[in-house]
């Protein structure tokens, strides 16, 4: 899956125009957290009025939020040569034989 998303970044590059590098990569993290922090609040109701919207919709966004920051992560991963499958093996799996 990191690869695909990878070469979807890559398409957003030429697109834009944009180098994505270590820096763009972090900055872009950081927007992706801000709009899940945003997400959040609007599901548990404690955004502004007028961004209220019904809890399926607010729902629907949450899952989008957390795909992009996935998604940017993977990015991120590739940016820096890490393959996050692997990490997340050593990482996080290790506990499947706790």
């Amino acid at each position: 899956m990191q690869s695909d998303v990878v070469s979807i970044a890559r398409i957003y590059e030429k697109k834009y125009s944009i180098k994505v590098d270590e820096e763009f990569i972090l900055l872009k993290l950081m927007e992706e957290v801000g709009e899940l922090a945003e997400a959040v609040l609007t599901l548990n109701g404690k955004s502004r009025p007028e961004k209220k919207i019904s809890k399926k919709e607010a729902k629907k966004k949450l899952a989008h939020e957390l795909a992009d920051v996935v998604g940017i992560v993977m990015v991120c991963g590739d940016v820096y040569g890490v393959d996050l499958e692997k990490a997340i093996k050593e990482k996080w799996l290790k506990w499947k034989k706790v």
